[in-house]
This record gives C-alpha cells, structure tokens and sequence, in this order.
C-alpha cells in the first residue's frame, strides 16, 4: 500500500471475444483500484490510461488521462504490458517494449498497490508479473531527531515506497496505547481539555492519558476518528504548520487541517490520508520528532 516509484509489467494473452476485453497494470492503485493510475490495452488496439481502473459495468474507466493505439492484440499470442511511475509523472506506459504514453503529469500524493487485472470476468492469461524499484527515492531513511521522553508529537512528510523514518513508526495497541517502536515509548496527551498537545513517556497501559478510542480494523482500510479514553468528546487532529492536538469533535476544519487518521501496518505509520487528498496537507505522518 505504501509503493509510489515502481516500473509494473506483466505478460497477457487477451481472449477471442464479442467483448473488447482488456489487460491492464496499475500502480498506485487501492484494493478495489477506484483509485492508481491504470494503464489498459484492450482487444481492439486501444489503449487508455485513466485515474482509477475500468469500471465492471462498462468496461471502461471514468477519468481518463490518455489515450493511444496499437495493432489489435487479440491475435491469439502473447503480449507485454508496462507502468513506469516517478513522483509526479507517469514516466511510461508501453505495449510490447514500446512506449504508447510518456510524461503524463499526476499527483505525487498517492501511493498504492501493483496491480493487473482486466475490465470484467474474462478469461485473460497473465504471465511474469514483475515489479521493480524505480527512480532515486529508494534508500534507507536516517532519524531526522533525537528520540526521547518528552518529544512534542507532531506531523511530518511521510516516506513512500514502504520506508519508514525511525520518527514515523508506531505500534497501536490493544490496550488502546500508541507505542513508538524503537524506543518503546507511549503517546500521552498532555491533559484532557482541549488545544492539549501529545508527548511520549513511559507506557502505563492505566493510564487514561495513552489510551485513544478508534475503529480497531476500520483505521487500517481508511480514515476515521481518534478520540481520548478520558473524554470521547475530544479527538486528535492535526493542521499545515506540523501541529497535532487535541479538539472538540465539534471543532470545524482549518485550511490544511484534519481530524482523522489511517495506520499503514506494513510500515508501521499513522497518516493523515489512506487516499490522496489535495483539500489538505500531506500525506503527513504522527512523528516523534517536534514541529
């Protein structure tokens, strides 16, 4: 869920069909692929790269980005398939080693899954899925701070591509703590009214302080509410300026600002988005280091 540079490629062999059925690779993409940037080649020649795969009841994506045209591939053999993503830009799509789309500017926002599939229940054969690290963001992340009891919690820029800074990793607990990871130290709010801020500290899983109340499957599929143990009518947001703290559920949004959160298990980070939003900042991540 977390790869955003990636080069996707696959081997497929479409279907003699009445339908113009299509392969498609995607990247970027979320569990159902309403969201990515899918690249298809259907029977007939066409080629369309879209936000978001093709829909079931079509077969065809709602926002498209580009178009192309091949030779028809529903020819009995086998064909390629490829994605190139960078940041901002689809660096490439390619039928058979030939690129067909180049330099498409997208959001650098999302990240997401690799994907293939086809536009319906067709009887498409795929072969040598591959996917590749692409483009300079793929080393090691290094601890932008000193971690220790006392830092201010706030909120900085998520690393993609399934990195994670040592700042940015967080257990969330059955007893209802968030524990950062390497020093094992737990959240706390500061007290329970409200414009308090969050600190780590020693873990006291009594402590109605480190205990906050969310949707224990729900935050890992999508965004939801954050609210304290000691008082559920006080939940976490956060705000541009780095800021997380604590505010009435009444409290109206801030430009930039957010008050839910979504936990990537894999790289262990609390973000202010599961899908790209360009109506705030980020996506940002609880961080241990201070604003």
């Amino acid at each position: 869920r977390e790869w955003q540079d990636i080069n996707v490629s696959v081997s497929f062999r479409l279907p003699q069909s009445k339908v113009d059925v299509a392969a498609c690779v995607g990247a970027r993409v979320g569990q159902m692929w309403e969201q990515g940037i899918v690249l298809c080649a259907y029977a007939s020649g066409k080629i369309v790269l879209s936000y978001g795969g093709p829909l079931e009841a079509t077969g065809q994506p709602v926002m498209v980005l580009q178009k192309a045209r091949v030779h028809p591939l529903d020819d009995g053999k086998w064909h390629t398939l490829g994605l190139v993503l960078l940041q901002s830009t689809v660096v490439a799509g390619s039928v058979d080693h030939v690129n067909v789309v180049q330099n498409v500017a997208i959001t650098a926002r999302d990240t997401g899954f690799a994907a293939m599939g086809s536009n319906g229940w067709f009887g498409v054969e795929f072969d040598n899925f591959a996917v590749q690290a692409f483009g300079p963001n793929w080393p090691p992340p290094a601890s932008m701070c000193q971690i220790r009891p006392g830092n201010r919690i706030s909120a900085h820029t998520c690393m993609t591509n399934g990195f994670a800074l040592p700042s940015q990793q967080f257990e969330l607990l059955a007893d209802w703590g968030i524990r950062h990871v390497q020093t094992k130290l737990c959240v706390a709010v500061q007290s329970t009214s409200a414009a308090s801020g969050l600190a780590l500290t020693t873990c006291n899983p009594d402590d109605p302080l480190q205990q906050f109340f969310y949707d224990y499957t729900s935050i890992r599929n999508e965004e939801v509410v954050v609210t304290l143990a000691s008082n559920s009518n006080l939940m976490l947001m956060g705000n541009g300026t780095g800021a997380v703290f604590t505010a009435p559920s009444s409290t109206p949004l801030t430009t930039n600002g957010w008050n839910r959160w979504s936990y990537f298990p894999n790289t262990q980070q609390l973000r202010n988005q599961y899908y790209a939003h360009t109506d705030i900042a980020g996506p940002l991540c609880f961080d241990a280091c201070p604003p």
